[in-house]
């Protein structure tokens, strides 16, 4: 699972995952899939009405160029993809779904 599961009284889910470093793309993915699932499960169960879903991936060092391809080429689910930033940068940056 993500580090933070965010669900707005407007019905967006914010998934975030923090890291010093990011390594390993496939363990970051598969996070993120699992977090997506959960969290979509958890908002039917609590009848809420979730519109969008948004993956941040927050780091102080970004790595590898490869890694970040990597993370940020794939969807998770056909239709949600990774945003990365820093650590430090607001939430709020990220909350538009593209949906």
């Amino acid at each position: 699972m993500c580090d933070c599961l965010v669900f707005g009284s407007d019905g967006r889910i914010v998934l975030v995952e923090l890291k010093n470093t990011v390594q390993h793309a496939n363990k970051i993915f598969e996070k993120f899939r699992n977090s997506v699932a959960a969290s979509l499960n958890i908002a039917a169960e609590a009848d809420s009405k979730a519109r969008c879903v948004a993956l941040v991936l927050l780091a102080k060092k970004h790595g590898r160029n490869t890694e970040h391809i990597a993370i940020t080429s794939r969807w998770i689910a056909g239709k949600y993809r990774i945003n990365t930033g820093r650590c430090g940068d607001p939430l709020a940056k990220f909350a538009d779904c593209g949906t």
